[in-house]
């Protein structure tokens, strides 16, 4: 088993080395592959507001993709997801269906059994979105994998911010030139 700081540091070099969030965490994928069992990773973002759970990137050894899948919480799941204190920051599960919200993500995506370590981004207090590493089968991580694991939350979640400012950027970028070209043809 690798040590924290190494474990730590290549990770955060890989899932903050792109504003592309499918290239960084597919690179993020590729290491930790090597260090625990991991079929696929998902990152989501969390928007309180309106209660929904977006999947913003998956990356499996194909690869990344860029995604926004998007999965409406119920009332007693948004609880849940909001309620910082109450639910640890990383869980294991052996199998996806025994939680609620996994099962949800699981059922979209056609999982089979499998396990899977949650990450919970928690930044100032707030759920802001999750890191997800599943596994083929049941019982496939550890004590230690979860551990491991935990030393994600602030560089993922850094990560997630960065990569929707860019979006939103790009996005204002094209309206703005839109608007440019109206005007212009307006003159």
């Amino acid at each position: 088993m690798v040590d924290e700081k190494t474990f730590f540091s290549e990770t955060t070099i890989r899932i903050c080395g792109s504003l592309d969030i499918e290239k960084a965490l597919w690179n993020c994928f590729l290491y930790v592959r090597d260090v625990f069992p991991v079929d696929e990773l998902n990152l989501a973002v969390y928007d309180p507001a309106l209660g929904v759970l977006e999947i913003v990137a998956t990356a499996d050894r194909n690869g990344g993709v860029a995604r926004s899948d998007k999965i409406m919480m119920p009332p007693h799941l948004r609880e849940q997801l909001e309620s910082v204190i109450r639910y640890p920051r990383v869980r294991m599960l052996d199998d996806v269906f025994q939680d609620e919200i996994v099962g949800l993500v699981a059922q979209l995506y056609h999982w089979p059994d499998s396990s899977i370590i949650v990450g919970r981004l928690i930044i100032e207090g707030k759920f802001v979105g999750s890191l997800v590493a599943r596994a083929t089968g049941k019982g496939r991580y550890t004590d230690d994998h979860a551990r491991l694991w935990s030393l994600l939350n602030e560089p993922a979640a850094i990560a997630l911010a960065n990569s929707q400012r860019y979006l939103e950027l790009l996005r204002l970028k094209d309206l703005f030139a839109d608007d440019s070209k109206y005007f212009q043809e307006e003159l």
